[in-house]
């Protein structure tokens, strides 16, 4: 992702415009060639006969290209990755907030995580997420948890979670504004509580306290909401952000399930390397387990059959199937389960 993202950069800088010398260059060269004789098409005599170079070569160059990308799915997947790797970070480079937008497990957490990763191996800055869910606060003012409060009677200012980590940020004491600072709200937006970052997420750029404080936003924090629908959101606050859609077939069957038996082959093999063991065995173990969970994890396997089962019976109107994540999670725990007490 880190190499994806430093060659579109260099593709940005070479895309610059010609200086004035160079321009005039072009000019001549380009009238120069526009004096020359017209070139002559090769005539075609017969049916059959056809050149190396001309239109009728281009279907076949199109259909081998088209064939040869249908072979390899992990290619396209990945590359699919990839696409939505740059639009967030095109996103995020324009505006203050965005919003990530899919089904749940449909990988926006590891969307995002990656791209931090990516950046601060692509730049050396170190990337720091502060990750809320506004739901999970129970309390009637969980508002006041978020912005903070203003006592009534003693006129005491109390930051709340997002002033507290703007504050920290803009008095860089530890250099925080040398990092890249992402507060995150993995929930429904909520225009009880999102519309107080209608400042913050235009122009403005400003956070307006109720004690009448204006705290300026600092160039390294961003706001990133995580939702699976934007049903409850107010088009005030959607306006005000870049919306990335990603879709459930980003991510295919497949690769999670290679991701879920790399897991385990890490889960095995440090189940063995802990035991009593001599080395010579742990290595047959290790052996052993890395071609039963291959067995296991291949596409056409035993664990794609079941979360494919699991996908078209989901009849349980208590905990209903929503995606291939949630059956395939219960069969890594099961398995992880398992490798522990081995």
């Amino acid at each position: 992702l880190a190499t994806c993202l430093a060659t579109t950069t260099s593709k940005k800088k070479k895309g610059r415009r010609l200086t004035t010398s160079r321009r005039t260059q072009h000019q001549r060269e380009k009238k120069k060639n526009n004096n020359k004789p017209p070139r002559r098409t090769p005539s075609v005599t017969t049916s059959t006969t056809r050149t190396s170079w001309g239109p009728s070569a281009r279907p076949t160059a199109r259909s081998s290209v088209r064939e040869q990308g249908k072979k390899d799915t992990e290619a396209e997947s990945e590359s699919a990755w990839l696409e939505k790797a740059c639009q967030l970070r095109s996103v995020l480079s324009l505006a203050v907030g965005a919003v990530v937008v899919g089904s749940a497990g449909c990988g926006k957490t590891t969307l995002w995580r990656g791209l931090l990763e990516a950046l601060e191996a692509l730049d050396g800055a170190p990337g720091c997420a502060y990750v809320v869910d506004p739901k999970a606060l129970c309390a009637r003012n969980y508002k006041e948890i978020l912005f903070g409060r203003l006592d009534g009677t003693t006129l005491e200012w109390s930051d709340g979670v997002v002033t507290a980590v703007v504050r920290a940020v803009d008095a860089n004491e530890r250099g925080e504004q040398a990092k890249r600072h992402w507060i995150v709200f993995d929930g429904d937006v909520d225009p009880e509580w999102a519309e107080n970052l209608n400042s913050v997420l235009d122009d403005n750029k400003t956070l307006t306290l109720p004690n009448g404080e204006r705290l300026a936003i600092p160039e390294a924090v961003r706001f990133l909401f995580e939702v699976d629908d934007l049903d409850k959101a107010t088009p005030a606050t959607v306006s005000r952000c870049g919306v990335l859609h990603l879709d459930d077939s980003v991510v295919t069957l497949d690769d999670r399930l290679h991701v879920a038996a790399t897991a385990l082959r890490g889960a095995f093999s440090e189940s063995s390397s802990s035991s009593s063991f001599k080395a010579a065995q742990a290595a047959e173990d290790d052996d052993a387990a890395s071609s039963s969970l291959g067995a296991l994890f291949r596409p056409s396997g035993a664990v794609a059959a079941a979360v494919s089962w699991a996908l078209d019976d989901a009849r349980d109107p208590v905990m209903p199937v929503v995606g291939p994540a949630q059956p395939l999670a219960a069969i890594v725990a099961l398995c992880r389960g398992a490798a522990a007490e081995a």
